[in-house]
């Protein structure tokens, strides 16, 4: 026990504080502050209890200050900041007592869903400008606005008013990465700091809710301190705009305090009704045939977020039906929301189609977390619609689509007895674990639905997407589709198509004499098929669904991928004599995963092709049960193995240290020298992280652990470069790993860093070496 504590008795469960606070457990504990929960014996209501140990902390040399601080926060009532309720001593303890708000950390939020909807953030941001405000006015400035510090209630947030270490230099020590990633560019360079800073760090909470990471993610320092980071696509204008005047540089080019902010938030609350009325919406899909599952699938994904954001906002909406669900124009999803109705108000059925049961039986109140399976019921049934096509969906209900079709659903739904049939009745190329998960969205009975909304994405996510003959197919971003043209030019190429389709069918008994018997008539169509597609304009290719350049990201089944763009770059270097000599190359476009391949997908592809697990490390024998964490023990053949299976390939040396460096061989990318900012041995956790977990660790194209976590393996046989008489040869046949792990310290590491290793492992299972996949453009 530290010595400050001994002498104060110990901040264990039991003792009471200052005669007022019984603590009821210690969440957090060192040589400078504890956090405890705590009972407050004068009003039998739990608080946050802080305590500074001000014998012994060497951060505390502000400590009058500070007592001065907190005794202006007190004076602080505002329903956007959590209320101080008491400070004080007790022996050489300085508590500070804080209201417990039953809430949850947007850091946490953003941990779960990366990126949140334009309209939530708005919300946010609009109530972290009102909270600094009030803070503002009493004198105070935050100076530590960070997702940490921000409570999620139903319908409010709540800012935790006060930084545990007041001291900058310590702070820079502690943590040069996360403690500053929302930081304005003066505090970060040590200067004086005041309100413009907390004008700019609510803009950059703002930023990393809507674009998934903060501003200048794994840029250099000089980056940061004199640019405005790039506007986030999607964003509505006015609140882009609003953004860019928060993250300026110079303080002086900001709204100098946040009451002004406060009060330009006011655009983000302006309804935009012709914005509305021109977008198209989720019954603009609804097509007689049914749709692709691979597009349904991130359409269901991108909703899912929305919802959870209305619900936990304590929001209300109006039923997830196709017609109120909103796509934009950035390929995403949108539904308004409003205050919720009062308690005892009567509910509107608005499309009896699109209702759950239980409302139109009246077994559920307005709000509550009933309402989520309603939803889920709601969101589902059009699901199941979208990918029966209305033709056959249409075929279950008879008269459900006549006069009295309102009235005809409403009995439809109300009665228990009535099941819409199997999916995989209806749309037999959805795969298996699709049909099941929508089965059991459109449940009747709420107890037999899928539970929340985090289940149905987490589905869809972990889905093993495959088409009926075990072929895998591509989950694609979901986009609007491009509005249809008429030439003479389609008219003959569809007449080209339908001839080709004809020739294959008359002639599948001359395609016998080729050896193609075993393979059908179905096969042979579709082969026909193919061919006739490719005469189609804008027909589909395996490698692109639109013509021109290629998309900046791409997503598939096994996760997604960057494209690093064709060009010349800087290979190898001095810092090694297996590195040199330095050597310029030219390589084509390619994509490369974003991550490194997890133990969850590489389970799928051993469940699929009746291959062993890897074999857990020595160190952690329940490794391979961590879904997130990077696999390991993977021989390089396996590797290649996955990669195929995905349709994929290991990337060469020269893809790998093209994709780490950046195209520019002047690019800095400190994080592989510097402690902390990747999962190294220096700084690092001792282990595998999960992947994407280093917010620092990101290269100039936007591929992610590629400084840290584990090695990985590429294709490439071990050789010295061409020239290289510094080193010596391979004394055996082995592979190139590449990017540095957890397991190693970050000295001598950089994007040309290189090493051998036999593909085999050599009966080796602690090695911290992994994978990502390539792919051709």
């Amino acid at each position: 026990m530290h010595p400050s504590l001994q002498r104060s008795g110990g901040l264990q469960p039991g003792r009471t504080l200052a005669e007022r606070y019984e603590i009821l457990d210690v969440r957090v504990s060192d040589a400078v502050v504890s956090a405890c929960r705590a009972r407050d014996l004068l009003s039998s209501r739990e608080v946050n209890v802080f305590c500074f140990h001000t014998e012994s902390s060497p951060g505390m040399r502000v400590l009058d200050q500070f007592r001065r601080d907190i005794s202006r926060l007190r004076t602080v009532t505002h329903p956007n900041v959590a209320q101080v309720i008491d400070a004080g001593d007790d022996g050489p303890l300085f508590y500070v007592a804080i209201e417990a708000c039953e809430g949850r950390l947007l850091s946490d939020r953003l941990r779960d869903t990366e990126r949140l909807q334009p309209a939530e953030a708005a919300e946010i941001f609009e109530g972290l400008a009102r909270g600094l405000a009030a803070l503002h006015n009493a004198g105070l400035a935050h100076l530590d606005v960070r997702p940490s510090r921000i409570l999620l209630l139903r319908g409010a947030i709540k800012l935790l008013p006060f930084d545990l270490e007041r001291d900058v230099r310590q702070m820079r020590a502690a943590d040069p990465v996360t403690r500053f990633a929302w930081s304005a560019p003066e505090y970060v360079l040590g200067r004086a700091a005041a309100f413009p800073a907390d004008v700019y760090s609510a803009a950059a909470v703002a930023y990393e809710i809507l674009a998934g990471y903060p501003p200048h993610a794994g840029a250099p320092l000089h980056t940061r301190c004199s640019t405005v980071p790039p506007a986030v696509a999607g964003v509505p204008q006015s609140f882009s705009e609003l953004l860019e005047q928060c993250l300026q540089p110079e303080p002086a080019s900001r709204f100098q305090s946040a009451a002004a902010l406060s009060e330009a938030c006011s655009v983000l609350r302006q309804p935009a009704p012709a914005q509305h009325a021109a977008a198209r919406t989720m019954t603009s899909l609804l097509k007689d045939d049914p749709q692709d599952p691979s597009a349904v699938v991130p359409l269901i994904l991108a909703i899912c977020p929305v919802l959870r954001g209305i619900h936990e906002r304590g929001r209300a909406h109006r039923d997830p039906a196709p017609d109120n669900i909103i796509l934009t124009d950035a390929g995403g999803v949108d539904m308004p929301s409003s205050d919720p109705p009062p308690p005892n108000a009567t509910m509107m059925v608005e499309d009896p189609k699109y209702t759950a049961p239980e409302l139109l039986l009246s077994r559920l109140t307005a709000g509550g977390t009933a309402h989520v399976l309603a939803d889920i019921y709601v969101l589902g049934f059009g699901a199941y619609e979208l990918l029966a096509g209305r033709t056959q969906f249409n075929r279950q209900f008879g008269g459900a689509d006549g006069p009295q079709e309102h009235l005809a659903w409403m009995n439809w739904h109300a009665d228990t007895a009535k099941r819409l049939p199997p999916l995989r009745e209806l749309a037999p190329n959805a795969p298996q674990s699709l049909c099941e998960l929508i089965d059991r969205m459109v449940r009747k009975n709420p107890a037999e639905r899928v539970q929340s909304l985090e289940d149905v994405a987490k589905g869809l996510r972990h889905l093993e997407v495959r088409l009926e003959d075990t072929q895998e197919f591509e989950v694609k971003a979901f986009t609007h589709p491009p509005p249809k043209r008429k030439s003479r030019a389609r008219f003959f190429f569809s007449a080209a198509a339908l001839v080709l389709i004809v020739a294959a069918v008359a002639g599948w008994f001359a395609l016998r004499s080729f050896g193609l018997e075993e393979r059908g008539f179905q096969a042979a169509l579709q082969d026909a098929y193919s061919t006739a597609a490719a005469w189609l304009p804008g027909a589909p290719s395996p490698q692109s669904k639109t013509p021109g350049a290629p998309s900046r990201t791409l997503a598939t089944a096994s996760g997604p991928m960057v494209l690093i763009p064709a060009g010349e770059f800087t290979m190898g270097g001095d810092a090694a004599p297996n590195e040199r000599p330095e050597h310029r190359l030219t390589l084509p476009a390619y994509y490369l995963d974003q991550f490194e391949v997890t133990n969850n997908a590489y389970k799928q592809f051993c469940d699929r092709t009746h291959r062993p697990y890897p074999r857990a490390p020595g160190w952690a024998p329940d490794y391979f049960t961590r879904a997130s964490h990077p696999v390991l023990n993977v021989t390089w053949d396996d590797a290649r193995s996955f990669c195929a299976a995905a349709g994929k390939r290991l990337p060469s040396e020269a893809e790998w240290e093209k994709a780490a460096r950046g195209g520019d061989q002047q690019t800095v990318w400190s994080n592989w020298r510097v402690s902390g900012l990747a999962n190294l041995g220096t700084g690092g956790r001792g282990a595998p992280a999960p992947v994407g977990s280093y917010g620092a660790d990101v290269s100039p194209y936007g591929v992610a652990d590629m400084a840290g976590n584990v090695h990985e393996w590429t294709a490439d046989d071990y050789a010295l470069y061409p020239g290289n008489k510094a080193a010596l040869p391979p004394a055996a046949p082995s592979k190139v790993v590449r990017g540095g792990s957890y397991a190693i310290s970050a000295n001598g590491l950089s994007p040309h860093w290189r090493a051998s290793l036999a593909p085999d492992l050599q009966g080796r299972q602690d090695l911290p070496v992994g994978f990502r996949c390539a792919a051709d453009v």
